[in-house]
């Protein structure tokens, strides 16, 4: 694979940029959820366009040294609008929606292993939830907000800002301090042994700028700058620019009230400055697309996969495409 050069400056500006297509997943994929393993990136779960909209099970596994796709054993529940996270050498998916968990949402978890190549039962959430964020955090599984219940408009009617985790060693859940702003479709990141919650809907439909940092120390949420403009639905990553330097990316998504015209531009926030910037239109996604994963792996190579490019579900992405960052 080559790819030209995302020059990100110090301010958070960029010189050049362009995406490059590699090698596509196996089937079509919008609200799906992706984790980065073992310098691998997995493609977990989601479901395919429309008119047929299966929800899936299945999961894929992209080799970024080969160029290559393959299937991985299936999660045994089918969903969408899950977490997904990395702990502890295996790679959770927990909560989200199928036809089965109803209008509440799943309280599933279960864990992949890839040395056996298989997916373990993990104790349920005490609070089901629909398009929560996952990240790991200090061998930790942390799961934020999410949605508990909507109506027949598709408006949340239970949104939560409670905040779970799960101890792998003890396999127990507990609850820590709720996120000041309750969200569902938000994203989660982890820089410095920090969790951020960022963006997301509210329960008018409105998208959030706002985003928040737990400090697992104190315990305690606070809120940090805001992003330039409201996002919902989109991917989430952190890489480190210059050495060992973070810059959290948020790639596309939703930001007005609907998602008929889906974002395609990237926003980036360093931590230590406390700063956001939208990169200029030259680094933006080749096509708008909203519901999908973004993975950094390499330390610089930014992967986006999947995803919905038009509200009615008919254009559904099978494609990934990726940017090296230097």
């Amino acid at each position: 694979m080559r790819f030209r050069v995302l020059c990100l400056l110090v301010a958070l500006t960029s010189a050049q940029s362009t995406w490059q297509n590699v090698a596509s997943m196996t089937m079509p994929r919008w609200t799906l959820s992706v984790g980065a393993l073992n310098n691998s990136l997995y493609a977990v779960g989601g479901q395919a366009g429309a008119p047929d909209a299966t929800i899936t099970s299945s999961v894929e596994r992209y080799d970024p040294a080969a160029n290559e796709w393959s299937t991985v054993a299936n999660m045994s529940v089918a969903r969408v609008g899950h977490g997904v996270a990395a702990v502890d050498g295996r790679l959770f998916a927990v909560g989200g929606w199928n036809d089965g968990c109803g209008a509440l949402g799943c309280a599933d978890v279960e864990a992949y292993d890839p040395q056996k190549d298989s997916w373990s039962q993990q104790p349920p959430l005490e609070f089901p939830r629909d398009h929560p964020a996952a990240a790991a955090l200090q061998g930790k599984l942390y799961v934020l907000g999410g949605c508990n219940g909507w109506d027949d408009d598709e408006k949340c009617t239970n949104l939560t800002a409670s905040v779970a985790t799960f101890e792998p060693a003890s396999s127990k859940w507990t609850d820590v301090e709720p996120m000041p702003t309750p969200r569902w479709g938000l994203g989660a990141a982890v820089w410095n042994d920090k969790l951020f919650a960022v963006g997301g809907e509210a329960a008018d439909l409105s998208r959030l700028a706002v985003v928040e940092e737990f400090d697992p120390q104190t315990g305690r949420w606070r809120a940090v700058a805001s992003m330039p403009e409201p996002r919902a639905w989109f991917g989430i990553t952190v890489g480190t620019f210059p050495a060992g330097e973070g810059t959290m990316y948020v790639v596309g998504g939703c930001s007005a009230l609907s998602c008929a015209t889906p974002r395609s531009s990237v926003m980036a926030y360093r931590p230590t400055e406390d700063k956001w910037a939208t990169l200029p239109a030259v680094d933006s996604l080749p096509a708008p697309r909203f519901e999908f994963g973004v993975v950094i792996l390499g330390g610089n190579v930014l992967y986006s996969v999947g995803g919905l490019h038009n509200q009615n579900a008919s254009d559904v992405f099978r494609s990934m495409i990726a940017l090296q960052i230097v």
